[in-house]
């Protein structure tokens, strides 16, 4: 694992990231044009799977996972009010004839809904600056652009402006961004850390589906989150606001929400992120590098990565000999992920083409017999995931490590490396396959 840039330098990076799509800028009707927009989106690397895909952008604030948690929430002990339903029967009927009317009637209800029924007083940073949680977009009937486009446009307008320049330095810049085309309506995340990143959470149909619950429900329960998250998002802004205009200095890193956890042994342990690691060539994992302190002992040197799976059984069977020490693998709720801390291994990766040391070697064939022989498999056992430590390997990443014969590759699985003729997307992970990657790593 190779330390990452200061996170000072990371802070400067984010403003001169800014200042060059200030540069790119165009009216939200002409930057969202498809040339227009691929052209802004591969000089400033926005990571919003057009085509880059983003971290997930739930590490960095709490209103994402909760928002998805309430619409998808059906428990009856949670009615939907008689109010709310004829609001969503409204819109939906108004959906329906799209094209027949003003699209400004969809937009009336939208903005009805999520921006005026949340009654607060909007906050303004100390030079004027007002932070937007919610963006709002209908597609017009005669306009050709994807109203996701149009509204992504408007949020990286705003936020890379030099008036946000305070609000930016000081957080993650969270909003929301609702599109609409009169049959289908769409939720993305939209956060400004490293980079801009922009994550689809809900598409919605406005027309009912076979099997489904009642379409007036869904589109119920969602405006019902959509202004629990607005609300959530107003009270955020005003304590960053707060924050700039009382000169507390702001952060040196814009990262992870979450930041505390309990140890079995040393109790609470609070998590300093330093940087994110592999940003450069990774630009969508989720792994960053901390210090962790806790009470009575010295400081540790971390390594903290989410992912939406994790095998801690296979990584306590191998750490510290052959994978780092863990101190905490668990789901955690606010971020829906895993949340893994281990530590930090100043290890080294192998080059490209490059094969271990004879007694590096046997250290890989011994982590991997041990796997095998608990009946798991790890799947990804190329050279990024093996880090050697003088005559020893680190194994890092057990992702899609699991019990051999339930253990699946990713139906996303990047065919482009030199996998074993017969792994497939989707296909289960043989034992096979970790000897085919322990054979191109060694000379054997």
């Amino acid at each position: 694992m190779r330390c990452q840039k200061s996170s000072h330098r990371v802070t400067s990076e984010r403003e001169t990231l800014a200042g060059l799509i200030r540069a790119l800028a165009q009216p939200p009707a002409i930057a969202a044009q498809p040339d227009q927009f691929s052209r802004r989106e591969n000089k400033a690397g926005i990571l919003d799977y057009r085509p880059q895909n983003p971290p997930p952008i739930f590490i960095y604030h709490t209103v994402y996972a909760r928002l998805l948690a309430a619409v998808n929430n059906h428990d009856p002990q949670l009615p939907v009010d008689p109010e709310e339903l004829d609001i969503a029967a409204d819109f939906i009927a108004r959906g329906r004839v799209y094209g027949s009317e003003e699209p400004s009637a969809l937009s009336d209800v939208l903005e009805e809904e999520l921006l005026c029924t949340y009654h607060s007083t909007p906050v303004e940073a100390p030079n004027g600056f007002k932070p937007v949680s919610v963006f709002i977009r209908v597609k017009p009937e005669d306009d050709s652009t994807d109203p996701t486009a149009y509204a992504e446009c408007t949020y990286i307008d705003t936020y890379t402006s030099l008036e946000a320049t305070d609000v930016r330095k000081a957080c993650c810049c969270p909003a929301l961004l609702v599109a609409c085309t009169g049959t289908s309506i769409q939720v993305l995340g939209a956060a400004f850390a490293d980079h801009i990143i922009v994550q689809p959470l809900v598409d919605l149909s406005l027309f009912p589906l076979p099997g489904a619950d009642d379409v007036i429900y869904r589109v119920a329960r969602l405006f019902r989150a959509l202004r629990t998250a607005r609300g959530e998002l107003e009270k955020y802004y005003a304590d960053v606001v707060s924050s700039v205009a009382s000169c507390i200095p702001a952060p040196a890193l814009i990262s992870p929400h979450w930041t505390e956890f309990v140890h079995p042994e040393h109790g609470l342990v609070v998590l300093q992120y330093t940087g994110r690691l592999g940003v450069e060539h990774y630009p969508s994992r989720a792994v960053f590098t901390a210090i962790a302190t806790m009470a009575g002992a010295p400081p540790v040197d971390v390594v903290v990565k989410f992912a939406p799976q994790y095998s801690k059984q296979a990584h306590e069977l191998l750490a510290p000999e052959f994978a780092p020490r863990l101190w905490h693998c668990a789901e955690v709720e606010s971020v829906g992920m895993w949340a893994v801390v281990m530590d930090f291994v100043p290890g080294e990766e192998l080059d490209e083409g490059e094969v271990l040391t004879p007694a590096q070697g046997d250290a890989l064939r011994c982590a991997v017999g041990r796997l095998h022989a608990q009946g798991l498999v790890f799947g990804d056992l190329r050279d990024a995931n093996v880090l050697t430590v003088g005559d020893g390997v680190r194994l890092i990443d057990f992702d899609w490590c699991g019990v051999v014969g339930e253990a699946r590759y990713p139906a996303d699985l990047h065919m482009g490396h030199a996998w074993p003729m017969d792994v497939r997307r989707g296909g289960l992970i043989q034992k096979t396959h970790d000897l085919y990657w322990v054979e191109q790593l060694t000379d054997s």
